[in-house]
C-alpha cells in the first residue's frame, strides 16, 4: 500500500537533456563509498554533481530486501531526516534532508551507500515531458500512411478489454474525442483521483495511442477500441518527480493496464528500473520516449531493459531531428507534426519522442486484443517493423509496421464482407476542429469499411478465367483490364518499363480497373503503387470480389511520401475461386490525391 506522509510541491526548473548512465548514482556494487560520492541536489557542497535536476534534498533509497525505514536509517548520520513516503512494492523510501543542513546530508548518504541493506541511492530526479511545440504546417494527420494502420484496421481495432495507461501529465477528462474511453486512475501530484489535464502533453499523448476514432470529429487513435487510464505524475509545468513516476507506473500495473506508456524521461534510478520492472512482471508492455536532444545518449527510463525505446521519425521516413537514436533504440515511429487531442477540448500538431511513443503503445493495444503477451508483443513489434534507413544504426529494429504487425509478419489477408451489390466502401467524412494556439488543425484520417469475414465459395471456378494477371505492368495498353475511365494508361510515372495506370486526380471521384482470375494455391497478389497525396481520406483500394457473389475482401493504402511501394497480398483464402480484382483510387473533397499502379502479378507463392 503506498504511504504518502508529506506532500512537497515541486519546483520548476531549467532542462538539461544529458542521460545518467547507471542505474542509480549510489551503488554498493559500482561506487566506493565516502563523500566524494555525494551528489546533493541546489545545495551547494563538494561532493560531485550530476548533470540532471532533482527535487532539492530528496534522495530515493532502494533497500535490497524490505526494511523498516526507521530502523534501517537508525545508525546512520540522519538527524532531522524525515522519510515523506514509502514505495512498498520496489522496497523504496523517500528522504528529506533539512535546507541547508549540508554536513548532516553528506555524511548520511556516505553512510547509507555503505550500508549492506542498501541497493541504491538516487537523487529524487525530476521527469519532463519528452516533446517540442511546433506549429508548422500539416494539412493531414499524416502518420497512419507510413505505419499502415488503416489495413490494420481492416484485421483489428482493438478490443475494450485493454487498457493503456499513460503516465503523464494527465488526460482531459471531458474531451469529446477521450471522454467515452476513460478508465478510473490516480493524481499522484494533487493526491486525488482526478487525473485530469493542466498542462496537454498527456491529452495529446492518449489521442494519438487511442482516440475515439470514427466519430466524425478530431483526430483518429492507433487502438480504435481500447480504453485510457490517466495517471497523472508531471504537474502543469510538465515536470514531475522520481518518487510520484514509479509510484504511477505501480499504479496501472496493479489496477489491469496491460499496456504502459512513458513519454518522459530524465536520470537513471534504481527506483524507476525496479518500477518497470515490476510493470513487466506483472504482464504490462511499456513502452518509452527516446528523449529529444538529437543524440546518441541513453536516456531514462527508455533505456531500461524492460522499457521499449521509440525514436522519432518525420512523414518521409527519416530521424526527426531532435530524436535521439542509437542501437539502444528498439523502434521508431512518426514523432514530427502530429495532430492530437489537446485540452481545452482542441487538437493540434506537437513533434516529439513523446509523441512517437504512443502510436507503439497503440499499435501493442491491438496486438495485445489479439491475445499476445507482453513479450510476444515485443518480438512481433520489432520482426514485423519496415527496414527504413537508419534500420541497424538509429535504432535496432525498424519503424512500426501496423499491417504487418496485426497479420502475424506477413500483408494482411483479403477477407471477404457481405456488402451491397455495388458498394463505394467511402471513408465518412470529418469535421475540422479549432486547435491550440501555436497550432495547425488538420481534418482526420478516416476508418476502412466496416467488419469481416470468412470468404465462403458459392460457385465453381470459371474454366475460361486465367490463374495469373496478364499486362500487369500495362506496356500493352489496357486490355484485358476493365477500366472505369479511359484516361488511365499513364506515362509520367512507371516502377518498371514505360507505363502505369493511373487511378484518381480529381475531387470526389473514383477510378477503377479490374481483371478476372481463378485464383491458384498458396496464391499471392504483389504490385508497386505510388500516392501523389495530401489527403489521408483519400485511398488506394484493393478489392478481391468472388463472382456472381456480393462477397469481397479488401485492403486499402495511402501516405504522404510520395515513393513506390511493393505489396504483396495473401489470396490464399480465395484459393479455386473466380475473382474481380480491382484497384480503385478514391478521393474526397479537398486537395485530390493521385494513385499510380504498376508490376500487379499473381502467383502460387
Amino acid at each position: 500500500m503506498l504511504k504518502r506522509l508529506l506532500f512537497i510541491p515541486l519546483i520548476v526548473l531549467v532542462i538539461v537533456s544529458v542521460t545518467q548512465t547507471q542505474a542509480g548514482l549510489y551503488n554498493n556494487e559500482e561506487h566506493e563509498p565516502g563523500a566524494n560520492n555525494v551528489f546533493l541536489p541546489m545545495m551547494q557542497s563538494a561532493s560531485n554533481e550530476t548533470e540532471f535536476e532533482a527535487v532539492p534534498n530528496q534522495f530515493v533509497i532502494t533497500w535490497k530486501e524490505e526494511v523498516d525505514e526507521i530502523v534501517g536509517l537508525a545508525d546512520t548520520s540522519t538527524q532531522g531526516v524525515q522519510v515523506i513516503e514509502t514505495i512498498d512494492a520496489i522496497n523504496a523510501s523517500v528522504i528529506q534532508f533539512p535546507v541547508n543542513e549540508i554536513q548532516t546530508a553528506d555524511a548520511a548518504i556516505a553512510s547509507l551507500t555503505n550500508d549492506p541493506r542498501v541497493e541504491a541511492i538516487d537523487p529524487n530526479f525530476i521527469y519532463r515531458v519528452t516533446y517540442t511545440p511546433n506549429d508548422a504546417e500539416l494539412v493531414r494527420q499524416w502518420a497512419w500512411g507510413p505505419t499502415e494502420a488503416f489495413a490494420a484496421w481492416d484485421v483489428t481495432r482493438g478490443d475494450a478489454s485493454i487498457t493503456i495507461a499513460v503516465i503523464d501529465t494527465g488526460i482531459q477528462l471531458n474531451h469529446p474525442d477521450l471522454d467515452a474511453k476513460i478508465v478510473s486512475g490516480y493524481d499522484f501530484v494533487s493526491n486525488d483521483d482526478t487525473a485530469d489535464d493542466g498542462n496537454g502533453h498527456g491529452t495529446h499523448v492518449a489521442g494519438s495511442a487511442a482516440a475515439e476514432t470514427n466519430n466524425d470529429i478530431g483526430g483518429a487513435g492507433f487502438c480504435p477500441e481500447c480504453r485510457l487510464m490517466p495517471v497523472r505524475v508531471l504537474g502543469d509545468s510538465g515536470s514531475g518527480s522520481l518518487n510520484d513516476v514509479a509510484e504511477g507506473i505501480i499504479f496501472a500495473a496493479d489496477n489491469g493496464a496491460q499496456i504502459i506508456n512513458l513519454s518522459l524521461g530524465g536520470g537513471g534510478a534504481t527506483s524507476l528500473r525496479n518500477a518497470i520492472d515490476y510493470a513487466w512482471s506483472k504482464g504490462a508492455f511499456v513502452t518509452c520516449a527516446a528523449g529529444n536532444s538529437g543524440s546518441d545518449r541513453v536516456y531514462y527510463p527508455a533505456g531500461y531493459d524492460n522499457c521499449v525505446a521509440v525514436a522519432a521519425t518525420t512523414s518521409s521516413d527519416g530521424r526527426a531531428s531532435f530524436s535521439n537514436y542509437g542501437t539502444w533504440v528498439d523502434l521508431a515511429a512518426p514523432g514530427a507534426s502530429i495532430y492530437s487531442a489537446y485540452v481545452g477540448s482542441r487538437y493540434g500538431n506537437l513533434s516529439g519522442t513523446s509523441m512517437a511513443a504512443p502510436h507503439v503503445a497503440g499499435l501493442a493495444g491491438l496486438l495485445a486484443s489479439q491475445g499476445l503477451d507482453n513479450n510476444q508483443i515485443r518480438e512481433r513489434l520489432c520482426s514485423t517493423s519496415d527496414d527504413i534507413n537508419g534500420t541497424g544504426s538509429l535504432w535496432s529494429c525498424g519503424r512500426i509496421n501496423a499491417s504487418r504487425a496485426v497479420s502475424g509478419g506477413s500483408e494482411p489477408i483479403p477477407t471477404a464482407t457481405t456488402t451491397p451489390s455495388d458498394p463505394t466502401a467511402t471513408p465518412p467524412g470529418s469535421t475540422p476542429a479549432p486547435t491550440p494556439p501555436g497550432a495547425t488543425a488538420t481534418p482526420q484520417p478516416t476508418m476502412p469499411p466496416g467488419p469481416t469475414a470468412t470468404p465462403v465459395p458459392t460457385t465453381p471456378p470459371d474454366p475460361g478465367a486465367p490463374s495469373s494477371i496478364i499486362n500487369g505492368g500495362f506496356e500493352d495498353g489496357t486490355a484485358p483490364w476493365t477500366m472505369s475511365s479511359n484516361d488511365v494508361h499513364a506515362t509520367e510515372r512507371a516502377a518498371s518499363g514505360s507505363y502505369s495506370a493511373r487511378l484518381g486526380g480529381e475531387d470526389n471521384s473514383t477510378d477503377a480497373i479490374t481483371q478476372r482470375v481463378q485464383v491458384p494455391e498458396t496464391a499471392r497478389l504483389r504490385f508497386k503503387w505510388y500516392p501523389e497525396s495530401r489527403d489521408m481520406r483519400d485511398r488506394l483500394y484493393v478489392e478481391v470480389k468472388i463472382v456472381d457473389t456480393n462477397r469481397r475482401g479488401y485492403s486499402s493504402s495511402n501516405s504522404s511520401d510520395s515513393r513506390w511501394y511493393a505489396r504483396t497480398l495473401n489470396l490464399s483464402a480465395f484459393a479455386g475461386m473466380t475473382v474481380d480484382i480491382t484497384f480503385k483510387g478514391q478521393t474526397n473533397g479537398g486537395v485530390p490525391s493521385t494513385f499510380y499502379v504498376d508490376d500487379v502479378t499473381l502467383t502460387s507463392n
